[in-house]
């Protein structure tokens, strides 16, 4: 289907929970965030009814995230589910890694097409004050398995000023496993993480001149499904560098996607404040065809950019969203 601006949006970004095995300085409030009670949160028999009709409109692509996905009982017979519907073309999941290991093979043979697995540093001391937790070796451990079970695997480090000390290790840890490695702009969704990140941020042309100091960027060729990443390597070596600027060179143009909220909010942009409930309209016995009218509107809503550098904010914080 073609939103207002003439894009095609065949991409549904889907959050299964709120709950999270990690608290990210980047993410989530520093006191922490209420869990949205579990009566709330979307049935996966309700998520299929939303992803039937969004089928039918010529949505193909989905990618399961949470707060953590993997946390969710039942998730790999969903996305077996979610893989075999009709008009289903790509499944993907965005994880902090840290379950992986250990459930990779079945989501696999569930039809998982691909991982995201965030890995915000490479020194554990410093994982743990970046994201309240965490291990390097145990999210590489998945990263690892997703590999050998044949998954398109990408690598997702959130552009903040520790990672700059990384920057070698991080292009040889992609070199080695040939990964891509991105690098994700800050985005301020919400005035307090935003605050409280605001001295670690890193401009992305600080980021480019600091990988140029390790040799000459060439501009690559992205991987399959390969998003809003714009793809470098260095010359004559062997790494995939992504770097996703939504902030300083936003990508809007060639958006193609919409969201659903783990509590059955549909959003046309990550930054847009404009949600619209479907859950209610499922819980009270909406037809196919009605979840079809609100799925439109949602794309209908969809505006040509967001002004996140004009103050725009959504209604809640990033890890209320979605990843």
């Amino acid at each position: 289907m073609l939103d207002s601006c003439g894009r095609t949006i065949n991409y549904l970004r889907i959050s299964i929970t709120d709950r999270c095995n990690l608290r990210c300085r980047f993410c989530m409030p520093e006191g922490g965030v209420d869990n949205i009670p579990h009566k709330e949160i979307l049935r996966y028999e309700e998520i299929l009814e939303v992803t039937r009709a969004a089928a039918e409109l010529g949505i193909d692509r989905y990618r399961i995230s949470g707060g953590e996905p993997l946390l969710r009982r039942g998730v790999e017979s969903f996305l077996q589910e979610l893989a075999n519907q009709e008009g289903t073309n790509r499944v993907s999941l965005t994880t902090n890694g840290l379950l992986l290991a250990d459930k990779v093979d079945v989501l696999a043979k569930a039809g998982l097409n691909a991982v995201n697995v965030s890995l915000d540093s490479l020194n554990e001391k410093r994982l743990k004050r970046l994201c309240g937790g965490g291990s390097p070796t145990q999210i590489i451990k998945g990263i690892d398995a997703a590999i050998k079970a044949s998954l398109k695997v990408k690598v997702n480090t959130v552009l903040l000023r520790p990672v700059l000390s990384e920057l070698a290790e991080f292009i040889t840890f992609s070199e080695e496993r040939q990964v891509p490695i991105r690098f994700i702009e800050f985005m301020p969704l919400d005035q307090e993480t935003a605050s409280r990140t605001g001295e670690e941020v890193v401009p992305v042309p600080e980021l480019v001149a600091a990988l140029e100091q390790l040799g000459t960027l060439v501009t690559e060729k992205g991987p399959e499904g390969c998003g809003p990443s714009r793809y470098f390597r260095l010359a004559e070596r062997k790494a995939t560098i992504g770097i996703i600027s939504a902030l300083s060179s936003p990508f809007c143009d060639t958006c193609n996607r919409i969201r659903l909220t783990a509590d059955g909010r549909l959003k046309p942009c990550l930054a847009s404040p404009v949600e619209i409930d479907v859950k209610s309209a499922i819980r009270s016995g909406a037809t196919g065809e009605e979840i079809k009218k609100l799925i439109r509107q949602t794309i209908e809503a969809k505006p040509k950019a967001h002004q996140l550098a004009d103050g725009e904010k959504p209604q809640r914080s990033m890890c209320k969203i979605g990843g």
